[in-house]
């Protein structure tokens, strides 16, 4: 089984585009959807809890989750739990791949066959990045195929294994539990010399909404690039 999962937080329009790729994509076999709902979207809450229903009904999605996190807790301390709960229902699912994309991407109904075709063709082990913009500190060196070692590229479109979460899943969990910043999940991956890589002669049609806007408008918040 495959693994996939989305966390939405605050942002339906973006979410709603998101699932509207989902809705064309091309599924791999025994794709399992979990969408975690993070932080409520006030006014939009209503749409968002009606867009789930029905995406349940249809079969698109299979599992939805709430997040629950005590007031005044950080961003990053957020994301580490959400991190942390979708870890969870992986390991308890069977899953052999896990697949996660943040809500606010749009993506080629290809998307899901082709990541899973290069990660079962040309990696054992590690983390494939499916999405590359100004962040990436993409290295030189090849990896195999086309695909090339990074340092880190972010957390908002990724594939990776059975075995390189348990790799690293007791770290993780116990970082979380402190409430470090969101990096050191990463951190966790690289400490345990998992291949960090992304298809670098073959990029994904992906693309984050955020750079969208970037382009369109001419806005962005003070911490995106790309």
């Amino acid at each position: 089984m495959i693994y996939l999962s989305f966390t939405t937080c605050r942002r339906f329009w973006n979410f709603a585009l998101t699932m509207l790729c989902l809705q064309r994509a091309e599924r791999p076999a025994a794709l399992f959807v979990h969408v975690l709902d993070d932080i409520g979207d006030g006014p939009a809450q209503g749409w968002k809890d009606a867009l789930l229903e029905d995406l349940q009904r249809r079969q698109v999605v299979q599992r939805v989750d709430v997040l629950t996190v005590e007031g005044g807790v950080p961003p990053h301390a957020r994301y580490n739990a959400a991190f942390a709960h979708i870890i969870q229902r992986f390991s308890e699912s069977g899953a052999s791949l896990w697949i996660h994309l943040d809500d606010d991407l749009c993506f080629a109904p290809d998307l899901l066959v082709r990541s899973v075709a290069d990660y079962q063709r040309w990696m054992e082990h590690g983390v494939l990045y499916l999405f590359i913009n100004r962040w990436g500190n993409v290295a030189t060196e090849h990896y195999h195929g086309p695909l090339w070692r990074v340092h880190e590229l972010g957390g908002c479109a990724f594939i990776t294994d059975r075995s390189a979460l348990l790799a690293v899943a007791d770290l993780f969990a116990t970082r979380a539990a402190q409430l470090l910043p969101h990096e050191e999940f990463w951190s966790a991956l690289r400490s345990a010399r998992l291949p960090l890589v992304c298809n670098r002669e073959y990029p994904y049609p992906i693309q984050h909404t955020a750079n969208a806007e970037s382009l369109l408008f001419g806005q962005q918040d003070s911490w995106r690039e790309g």
